[in-house]
């Protein structure tokens, strides 16, 4: 038995060590397919275990504001920090030892293995005795009842399993569909539109795109959600975030404006707010700048920015951004430039010539699922591109077909390097 405060205590420490181990073990997984199926059971268990500690942490600082806050908890602490250090230390040795073919052979995996397998089924029987000290708490001191209790824990385990966000990516119509909640259902994934010169488009596309645009910049709203619709049906794309497409000599005079952005300008005429959360509704980035305006503060609006700078104070709360991925500003741009780099490497002197416009990564911050397709156009290969995806405050990327036909390359981009990997893993749906 041991006192709230050093049981909260010892929450701390455990968490920071499944934190730690979390990582080296994903790393391993991911740089070494051969050893997945025997770590990813270890893996997915230390992080159910952080998820535990997280909530037994957050139970007890309630406990705290109880008259039952010197509740004595029946936590074997000695046994939970013996487990932890065992982990620590296979950790440690997964992330130094190289484990290749002939090493999966021989006897030094194969003790990693059975010390990994002994640490599945202590983690196991620790979890379920803190879950049932989660219970104690909550029932004893009327914090929580045992349902409530369960429900926060079978929240945080769907938040525990490692899935690789790539796999069961269907191409349809070349665009990126990822399984839907719906069993036998797929949605598009969000398309970043980096081809924003006229060239390489087809006439019926470029006079499409451009009656979008005129009608954003117009206000003639009911024309955009029936041009929207054509979009998704015969090009499988949403363009609510398009920009006007130009010809390639005036591409250095790109603006970058959105429906969005036209909307926030049309306020006074007929942009009303109800129309501009119908177009947040229907995904209009609120984190996009603009690259050129003649007329505010600045060249690199949003549009909320746009809105300040107008005085439509009635459009502020609607056009500040839901931050659903919080990840500092610093962190996107260094990944954000990295991938870049990625590309440059790949499409070489593709991306000055063309005036390809690069994935903006702030947008991810907006999205329950931060992933998105970004399809490069191939005369050779088609389709062609990469899916994204945030993963914390790291970036996991596949390439489709850039290299050869039928070719993809998987990495994981962090504030330190670009790595290329068999298979991403993160966590949640």
């Amino acid at each position: 038995m041991i006192d709230p405060v050093s049981a909260a205590s010892l929450a701390v420490q455990l968490t920071v060590i499944c934190v730690t181990a979390v990582r080296q073990i994903k790393s391993a997984i991911e740089g070494m397919k051969r050893v997945r199926e025997d770590l990813l059971e270890l893996l997915n268990r230390t992080e159910r275990m952080r998820h535990i500690l997280e909530l037994l942490r957050n139970l007890l600082r309630e406990l705290g504001n109880t008259p039952h806050k010197d509740m004595a908890i029946g936590l074997n602490g000695s046994a939970c920090r013996q487990t932890m250090r065992d982990l620590e230390s296979l950790a440690d040795k997964i992330a130094g030892t190289k484990i290749s073919s002939s090493l999966l052979a021989g006897a030094q995996w194969l003790s990693l293995r059975s010390k990994a397998k002994e640490l599945v089924e202590k983690l196991r029987s620790q979890e379920a005795d803190i879950v049932n000290i989660l219970v104690i708490i909550g029932v004893a001191a009327s914090i929580k009842t045992e349902n409530q209790v369960h429900e926060l824990k079978d929240k945080a385990m769907s938040e525990a399993e490692a899935v690789d966000p790539f796999d069961g990516l269907t191409l349809v119509d070349n665009s990126f569909q990822a399984p839907a909640q719906e069993q036998n259902q797929f949605e598009p994934l969000r398309t970043w539109l980096g081809h924003v010169v006229q060239e390489g488009h087809s006439e019926h596309y470029l006079s499409s795109r451009e009656e979008l645009s005129n009608a954003a910049y117009w206000g003639n709203w009911k024309a955009i959600w029936s041009i929207l619709e054509m979009g998704q049906k015969e090009y499988a794309e949403s363009w609510i975030n398009a920009t006007r497409l130009k010809p390639l000599e005036m591409a250095d005079k790109m603006s970058y404006w959105t429906p969005l952005h036209q909307a926030v300008y049309n306020h006074m005429n007929n942009a009303t707010i109800e129309l501009v959360e119908l177009l947040i509704k229907a995904g209009a980035f609120r984190t996009l700048r603009t690259a050129w305006t003649d007329e505010f503060s600045y060249k690199d609006m949003t549009p909320l920015e746009l809105a300040q700078d107008l005085g439509y104070q009635s459009l502020y709360n609607v056009l500040s951004p839901i931050i659903r991925q919080a990840v500092p500003a610093q962190t996107l741009g260094v990944l954000q430039h990295k991938f870049h780099e990625l590309i440059r490497n790949d499409l070489r002197d593709r991306v000055e010539i063309e005036h390809i416009y690069l994935p903006v990564l702030v947008v991810l911050t907006e999205l329950e699922v931060p992933q998105m397709w970004f399809p490069v156009k191939f005369h050779k290969y088609s389709p062609a591109g990469y899916v994204y995806r945030l993963d914390g405050r790291e970036l996991v990327v596949r390439s489709y077909n850039i290299k050869a036909s039928d070719a993809t390359q998987t990495y994981r981009i962090t504030q330190e390097k670009t790595l290329i990997i068999d298979e991403a893993l993160v966590f949640g749906s």
